[in-house]
């Protein structure tokens, strides 16, 4: 079990001997952190107007957006070094209380029973379906793992099968800006379609 009496008197012993210890203020060299420049810019969307200082860090591939994230991290990697032991055994002590080759509680929906199951070692899940019983060969539908490959992020929701049961639909991001794009896939034949519908609504500058 995650939350464990052991678990947490584990990290309650690790925050006490790091609360003992070096503090951040006094053990790390004083660093000012960085301040992002005001450039107000306009932006009206259904006749509402607002002014957002802001606006050009949205700009991924500004040299200057990129060399002011880079000081925020390198702020927070400064001001958390004291930490990064505690890290360390923190997220190996939650990783090894977490099941890797788990899977969903399946559900029947039209014939099928859907569930969603993760193998060790990998990082995304699998969406599959058994037709009419449990014990049917399994048929998988999206494998997020082989989807994901070529991409440093990937996300994959809204599901959606059609009624009878041989095409799916699902939205994609492979960006982390939810810039999503609408697939589609024939279960029949395992074919993934040509067919790609943009999602107008997940960028609009509001």
């Amino acid at each position: 079990m995650l939350c464990s009496k052991a678990v947490l008197t584990l990290i309650l012993s690790l925050l006490s001997t790091l609360a003992s210890g070096l503090q951040p203020a006094q053990a790390q060299e004083t660093v000012e952190p960085p301040s992002a420049e005001v450039r107000p810019t306009q932006l009206e969307l259904h006749g509402v107007v607002r002014v957002d200082d802001y606006y050009w860090l949205r700009e991924r591939d500004n040299p200057e957006v990129i060399a002011y994230l880079t000081a925020e991290n390198d702020y927070t990697k400064a001001m958390t070094a004291h930490t990064v032991d505690l890290q360390n055994m923190l997220f190996e002590e939650i990783k090894g209380r977490i099941k890797q080759d788990d899977a969903s509680v399946p559900y029947e929906l039209d014939g099928y029973f859907y569930y969603t199951r993760w193998e060790e070692g990998a990082q995304y899940q699998i969406y599959a379906r058994k037709k009419g019983s449990l014990e049917a060969p399994e048929e998988v539908m999206l494998d997020l793992n082989e989807l994901a490959e070529g991409y440093s992020f990937f996300s994959a929701w809204g599901r959606q099968v059609s009624s009878d049961g041989s095409i799916l639909a699902f939205a994609s991001d492979t960006t982390g800006r939810r810039i999503n794009f609408i697939r589609f896939k024939n279960l029949t034949t395992g074919e993934m379609l040509d067919d790609v519908i943009p999602d107008v609504t997940s960028n609009l500058a509001w």
